[in-house]
């Protein structure tokens, strides 16, 4: 089934390509990439992961969700579950699996085709996020060419959550709209955190 949002993707994705040779190349550059896996699967399940073919618009969703990342204002963090999500119809075994988060955040799985598939909320004091961080299994590397700068988040932060499949596009609307994702990909036994900080918000923040 093709959603409305899933075509206002293609529309802009074709919009995009139509304005000029130089866009034309760059978004079939990025769909073949994908298509292909020259990009870092690893880093591509913490934003989406497809269970059907990657279309243009999925290639147009992770150019756009690439260049919120640039602007610097997309911070990152990530917490480990100790296990991997199961599919959405367990949503009891996800929420036992969650309780592993319990002193940190609170989560809940609901599953299901409409709205999110659950939600976190900051349990512990504080957390913080980086906006040149990559997130590996336990470890992180750094943008260099990126100023480093923290983001702390005060009790009671909400991420929505997202378990398994879901789009790039969807991803974007979301962290454009709410201003945060929470995302736990099949095969990872962590969830991965983003928040936006749009210019004119005054958030907490620690330069370094």
């Amino acid at each position: 089934m093709t959603t409305i949002l899933k075509q206002i993707a293609r529309k802009d994705a074709e919009d995009f390509m139509a304005q000029s040779y130089e866009n034309f190349r760059e978004l079939s550059g990025i769909h073949n990439d994908l298509k292909f896996g020259v990009f870092d699967s690893f880093i591509v399940d913490q934003v989406f992961q497809k269970s059907r073919v990657i279309g243009i618009e999925d290639a147009y969703g992770w150019m756009e969700w690439c260049n919120l990342v640039d602007t610097g204002r997309m911070f990152f963090g990530s917490i480990c579950v100790g296990s991997t999500p199961s599919p959405d119809k367990c949503a009891d075994e996800n929420n036992e699996k969650l309780k592993a988060l319990t002193g940190v955040f609170d989560g809940v799985f609901a599953g299901g085709n409409y709205g999110h598939d659950g939600r976190l909320i900051l349990t512990g004091d504080t957390f913080t996020l980086r906006n040149n961080v990559v997130l590996r299994n336990g470890y992180s590397t750094y943008m260099n060419e990126m100023a480093g700068e923290n983001l702390i988040l005060n009790k009671g932060a909400f991420f929505p959550l997202e378990v398994g499949y879901y789009d790039p596009y969807r991803a974007l609307e979301t962290i454009l709209m709410e201003g945060c994702l929470a995302r736990w990909p099949y095969d990872h036994e962590y969830i991965y955190l983003f928040r936006f900080k749009k210019k004119s918000s005054i958030s907490s923040t620690n330069p370094t």
